[in-house]
């Protein structure tokens, strides 16, 4: 008996920390990765030409901009706002790159299948394998 308790402990014990996984979170903006969310949002309209063409999409990850980290102490952390007004700014570009992941059957298939939205899209960074990082406000 005290065996077979030690077992269901550990079971609930193991559930409780897959809960807690961050691997069941999708990926948000800290400190250092905020430049890279910058510079795709600056450069969304010169990586349309990459996005069409693409013939597949491998992976596809998702950077969700509008999560905001409240730290503990004084953090240089963007917030949100800051790429609002930065989209706002690069609205042009963002266009593009819209048109170019809409136009794509490969892109427009693996967004559709992830449930992401093409309107969300502020930004990508595309990789040599074929796969893309979204990022989304």
């Amino acid at each position: 008996m005290p065996r077979l308790k030690a077992v269901i402990i550990t079971v609930f014990l193991g559930l409780a920390l897959l809960t807690l996984s961050p691997a069941n979170l999708s990926a948000q903006v800290f400190n250092d990765s905020s430049f890279r969310a910058e510079a795709a949002i600056l450069s969304a309209g010169s990586k349309a030409a990459a996005i069409a063409r693409l013939k597949s999409v491998r992976s596809v990850g998702v950077v969700n901009l509008s999560f905001r980290n409240v730290p503990r102490f004084r953090s240089k952390a963007p917030d949100v706002s800051e790429f609002k007004v930065s989209a706002g700014k690069n609205y042009i570009g963002i266009k593009r790159l819209r048109a170019a992941l809409a136009a794509n059957p490969a892109t427009r298939r693996a967004l559709a299948d992830r449930g992401i939205s093409i309107g969300r899209v502020v930004g990508v960074d595309v990789y040599s394998s074929g796969a893309i990082r979204l990022y989304v406000l």
